[in-house]
């Protein structure tokens, strides 16, 4: 049996920096961002 969440906010992280360069070059390349999820069963 499968279980469902239901979504019940999503945050975006604004002040979440990426470590790595990589990460900060798709981010300004793609528009990555950082978010947190929030949820029930």
């Amino acid at each position: 049996m499968s279980e469902s969440l239901d979504m019940t906010n999503v945050r975006e992280n604004t002040r979440y920096e990426f470590v790595s360069d990589r990460a900060a070059n798709a981010c300004d390349k793609y528009g990555v961002k950082s978010i947190s999820l929030g949820g029930t069963k």
